[in-house]
């Protein structure tokens, strides 16, 4: 029997946003979702399976979502496997689960001190939270586009 063609996306289990690598990916479920799981090691290539061809055609009819964190990937309609799997194997110690919104993870919780309300009747603790959540999300954005900008240079490079 001959191996099955996949294309492996990079697909958050929280929001089903694409990424260009897996790193883009760490730091989107770290920015925006406050999931904390640690990045496989790098320099290594996926390994081979007896089972699957990867290519990197995304028109190939049977795509996979891929695990930040090892080689597991899972069938790109089932992204609950996806988010089981990071859940049960792949948390760092020390995370634990806060809002029902994120009970599925462990997440870091920010632990923010007592505050008082300034003269517009907002809390010092949520401008500060703001102003972090706009920072974070410049942030994930720049460090995006610098692995869109790498994932470009080694293509542009292997092509010569």
């Amino acid at each position: 029997m001959s191996p099955q063609q996949i294309c492996l996306e990079n697909l958050c289990p929280e929001c089903n946003t694409t990424f260009s690598a897996p790193t883009a990916l760490l730091n989107h479920l770290r920015a925006y979702h406050s999931i904390i799981v640690t990045a496989r090691t790098p320099g290594r290539n996926r390994p081979s399976n007896s089972d699957y061809l990867y290519v990197k055609n995304k028109d190939t009819e049977t795509r996979h979502s891929a695990c930040p964190c090892c080689w597991a990937h899972f069938p790109i309609d089932n992204i609950e496997e996806l988010k089981a799997h990071i859940r049960n194997d792949h948390l760092e110690n020390g995370a634990r689960e806060t809002s029902e919104e994120y009970s599925e993870y462990e997440v870091f919780e920010e632990h923010a001190s007592p505050s008082s309300n300034d003269l517009d009747g907002n809390t010092r603790e949520t401008d500060i939270q703001d102003e972090v959540t706009l920072l974070n999300e410049k942030k994930n954005s720049i460090l995006n586009d610098l692995d869109d900008l790498l994932a470009s240079l080694r293509n542009f490079t292997i092509r010569k």
